[in-house]
């Protein structure tokens, strides 16, 4: 039995034998480099002329590395844990901040942050914190996720601020989620570890290795892009929904409150929500149902963008003061510290959404045909879902035609079927989404205006395009309004189309639009 043994061992004895020399060759190959040689300094790209330059990060895509930052001319102490380093007071109740670079403190220095202006608010209300931040540039709420399980709970939080949604609704040329469950496969695990040797550093520099699929892809994070661009929203919207009840959800499981706060910009501040509105209404639906308390930073601005951002999105120290005094006055009023503000327990939140804005093209015509079989199949349990799937389909042809096969396969549904589901106001606002018709709207009720904002207030919007000027384009919006069920003179709509300051006003005198056009760039002209 033993001889046995061993003549079945012998090969494996071999095998090891001949690869002995090998292995010693590379182990003293690394041993001579770790030595003799040094890798070069890292190259920094565009987004490091810009500013803050990111690395790649094992387990979270991009990480600013431990030490000093240049925060866009603003030096940043960056801890082990990859996060902004200060933390705003030494006693209380520890409160985390999420988000991204408008939540980080993009090009602030540390006292004009959100968090170390929260900490300054609370303290004038009597209530001794320390604030952080968990904020990262460009992080989104996949992201955020992972740094929470990661340092964030074990950090031991009373309450999270949780202003993430930026960068969910981005639109680039890769999904978070796909590129996180990359990094986390073995064979990226192993690729990550063979590139921290000194010997394939070493080689590399001198036949560069092709990294496809790895986080390097993406260190150089975008700005916001408009949702008209070729690629995909970085964390789709019902993801989004699910990973923002999520964090709150664990929130409560673990003890810790929390508050929403929905972040501002100069296109929100001047009541253009533009592609992100759904993204807004998707943050107060969660926080509702979960009973936490929400806070819209755009409500604590006066209408000057000027005055409060550095950029088109990023606030500046005075906007950070007046979002921590509006933070500071919701969770003193609704009792905080003494009442922690968890989330209420509930079901995963499961409520159907629908992102208008969502880029992803059927680009051949036979996933055109696919995505119109999926929204029949869908309708023929949900007529609402099967609608919201056809609003999916981002070529216009193809959309209409989806929204009318739905409706030819139903005959009641234009007439009845929306007054059936438990929110027909909803029901109403996916129709006119789906077929891109704003007689639709004016039987969405209370979402009337939400649903012509959503549906025309774009600058791609058909009566825009047309090129139309004088009384041609008056009568063209007012025709829609009509159609809408809105009044011809609805300020919201004539302010959008007024945006321009340098509009002659002189082709609109004696028209609805006349004092509209006269007030663009000024105080918004009170409304019907």
């Amino acid at each position: 039995m033993r001889l046995s043994e061993g003549v079945r061992s012998l090969p494996w004895k071999r095998l090891l034998f001949a690869l002995a020399p090998a292995v010693a060759l590379l182990l003293g190959a690394e041993a001579v480099l770790r030595v003799a040689w040094r890798p070069p300094p890292e190259v920094r790209g565009a987004e490091a002329v810009r500013g803050t330059l990111l690395h790649p990060h094992p387990t979270r895509l991009w990480a600013p590395a431990p030490g000093a930052l240049d925060n866009f001319g603003v030096p940043v102490r960056i801890d082990e844990d990859h996060l902004r380093a200060e933390v705003a007071g030494a006693a209380g109740p520890l409160v985390l901040t999420l988000g991204d670079s408008s939540v980080f403190g993009h090009g602030l220095t540390e006292p004009d942050t959100l968090h170390a202006r929260l900490h300054q608010a609370l303290a004038a209300r009597g209530v001794d914190a320390r604030v952080r931040t968990l904020a990262i540039p460009g992080y989104s709420t996949e992201q955020l996720k992972v740094v929470l399980e990661e340092v964030g709970w074990d950090m031991g939080p009373a309450l999270l601020v949780v202003g993430a949604m930026w960068s969910d609704s981005n639109v680039d040329h890769f999904q978070d989620r796909v590129w996180l469950e990359a990094l986390r496969a073995p064979g990226s695990r192993l690729r990550r570890l063979a590139r921290r040797t000194r010997l394939v550093q070493w080689l590399s520099e001198r036949a560069p290795i092709e990294e496809t699929g790895q986080a390097s892809n993406h260190t150089a994070v975008t700005w916001v892009q408009d949702a008209t661009r070729t690629g995909l929203r970085r964390v789709p919207l019902q993801d989004y929904a699910a990973n923002l009840d999520g964090i709150l959800a664990e929130a409560a499981a673990r003890g810790v409150g929390a508050v929403v706060l929905t972040p501002c910009s100069r296109s929100r501040l001047a009541s253009s929500e533009g592609t992100f509105a759904p993204y807004v209404d998707a943050m107060a639906r969660v926080a509702a149902r979960r009973g936490t308390p929400q806070v819209d930073a755009c409500a604590a601005l006066t209408r000057d963008g000027d005055a409060w951002f550095l950029d088109a999105l990023h606030p500046n120290g005075a906007a950070n003061a007046r979002y921590a005094d509006a933070l500071a006055d919701a969770l003193v009023a609704a009792g905080w510290p003494t009442r922690a503000l968890l989330p209420s327990p509930a079901a995963p939140f499961d409520t159907p959404l629908v992102d208008p804005y969502a880029p992803t093209l059927p680009a051949t015509a036979a996933e055109t045909r696919q995505a119109l079989l999926a929204a029949l199949d869908t309708m023929k349990d949900d007529p609402l879902a099967g609608l919201a799937a056809c609003a999916a389909i981002g070529e216009p042809a193809s959309r209409e035609l989806c929204a009318m096969a739905v409706i030819a396969s139903d005959r009641s549904l234009g007439t009845q079927a929306c007054a059936l589901p438990a929110e027909p106001e909803g029901c109403w606002m996916a129709l006119a989404l789906a077929t891109r018709e704003p007689r639709w709207c004016a039987r969405a009720g209370a979402r009337k205006e939400d649903c012509w904002r959503e549906l025309s207030l774009r600058p791609e919007a058909p009566w825009l395009q047309e090129g139309l000027t004088g009384a041609a384009l008056v009568d063209a919006v007012s025709a829609q309004l009509t159609r809408a069920g809105l009044p011809v003179d609805h300020a919201e709509t004539w302010r959008f189309v007024f945006s321009n300051p340098d509009q002659d006003c002189a082709a609109y005198e004696g028209t609805v639009a006349e004092r509209f056009c006269a007030d663009r760039g000024g105080s918004p002209p009170a409304g019907p």
